[in-house]
């Protein structure tokens, strides 16, 4: 993963490889030799923290938009009859079986969802899977907060085939902020993308 921070005239590339999976990347632009030295010495501190506060795991945070809080209660035809707390079980199960750091967060407002993609930028978050729910399809704003975390891989979830419903459905707006889309293979397909996420990482 890569973080880039700094101003000034001249760029000095820091590539810190912490664990076979993460790679940290920091961009400097010192004006002097105490500033780089200073700055170093902060990458270095910030680097440290993350080690010891996820045990060198991968950090996954997967987001689920509008109405995914309602599985189990709407169109059991469409989406099936397994609940929320189902699918956050098996993402869990998951986690514990590939030794990575999960997190499994929903929202049904648009704002909150931007808040959160920004955040893990800054909490060096590896990997964003995403369920952007009716957002998929004209949020532009979301596709603009993906698009710009574009050193954190990205891949957009469905649990329906988008592709055999309605027209509307058949168009996404963030899957080109995506590394990958992945759609109708039910509350697997989120297993399949932490797979992805894990294998090209």
């Amino acid at each position: 993963m890569h973080r880039w921070y700094g101003t000034g005239r001249r760029s000095v590339k820091l590539f810190c490889n912490i664990f076979s999976h993460r790679r940290y990347a920091a961009e400097y632009k010192p004006s002097g030799s105490q500033m780089r030295k200073c700055m170093c010495r902060q990458l270095t501190v910030r680097l440290l923290n993350e080690m010891l506060l996820h045990g060198g795991k991968m950090k996954i945070l997967v987001i689920n938009g509008p109405n995914l809080n309602f599985l189990g209660i709407r169109e059991k035809n469409v989406y099936g009859s397994n609940d929320y707390e189902t699918l956050v079980k098996k993402i869990e199960n998951k986690a514990a079986e590939a030794g990575a750091d999960i997190e499994v967060w929903q929202s049904n407002h648009e704002g909150a969802i931007i808040d959160k993609i920004q955040k893990a930028y800054y909490d060096h978050t590896d990997a964003i899977i995403i369920n952007p729910g009716a957002y998929t399809h004209y949020s532009y704003a979301i596709h603009d907060a993906l698009k710009s975390v574009e050193n954190i891989h990205k891949v957009e979830i469905h649990i329906s085939d988008i592709m055999s419903r309605e027209e509307f459905r058949k168009v996404s707006v963030t899957a080109p902020a995506c590394d990958r889309q992945i759609y109708g293979h039910g509350l697997d397909g989120y297993l399949e993308a932490i797979d992805w996420v894990l294998q090209n990482s």
